[in-house]
């Protein structure tokens, strides 16, 4: 699958600068399966919405191999863990649904 967003795309439409140029692609793809995901697989040309979201969930996707998150934390006798596939899966479906909104793509009924 070719991602729905290239490295020009991202640099120069977008306005991205944290992901570098050889991750992008990867992150990119990874990215365009998520929205085929939430959209249903509905997406057929990618448009500047779905191109813009890709970006976006990249960006998420590489924050998310940086690790920034805690996956647990503890104080003193209390300890805490994290489910960080949910927390992650709502930080991605937080990235696309702004751009995707207004699409029709994210429609959940039948076409």
């Amino acid at each position: 699958m070719d991602p729905y967003a290239d490295y020009e795309f991202y640099t120069k439409e977008y306005g991205g600068m944290a992901i570098p140029e050889k991750a992008f692609t990867r992150l990119a793809t990874e990215a365009s399966f998520f929205i085929d995901r939430i959209t249903f697989g509905r997406v057929t040309e990618p448009i500047d919405e779905v191109k813009l979201a890709t970006c976006k969930v990249a960006e998420v996707l590489h924050r998310i191999e940086r690790n920034d998150g805690k996956s647990s934390e503890s104080d003193g006798s209390v300890s805490v863990t994290y489910d960080l596939r949910t927390k992650n899966e709502v930080r991605l479906n937080k990235a696309a649904v702004p751009y995707l909104a207004g699409t029709g793509l994210l429609y959940r009924g039948l076409p």
